[in-house]
């Protein structure tokens, strides 16, 4: 899974773009995360953030509906992924490396 947030208003670069098209057979999802403006002067938009998922659409104030609707992206993608079918980052189709003589 690979959640990326727009650094500004116009979005990922073309070459942030290209590369984010390069990852997406390699990961569950890669979900592009929205640029919101009226952030910037919250002390604490992680509050904000929070109950977006739990607003009706409608409800979503409009500055916010593109990131609400990546945010259901997201939440939709880890619901995909199975507990069952999920491998560590660390260790999928990788070949065990020999710890001899390393102390963890």
């Amino acid at each position: 899974m690979l959640a990326v947030t727009a650094a500004d208003a116009s979005g990922p670069s073309r070459p942030v773009t290209a590369r984010l098209r390069l990852l997406e057979p390699h990961a569950v999802a890669v979900v592009v995360l929205p640029f919101v403006r009226r952030w910037r002067d919250l002390a604490t938009p992680l509050d904000e953030v929070r109950g977006l998922l739990a607003l009706p659409r409608a409800e979503v104030p409009r500055s916010m509906r593109r990131y609400a609707a990546a945010l259901n992206d997201l939440c939709a993608a880890l619901e995909r992924r199975s507990p069952a079918t999920a491998r560590p980052a660390a260790t999928a189709g990788r070949a065990a490396i020999p710890t001899r003589g390393r102390t963890p």
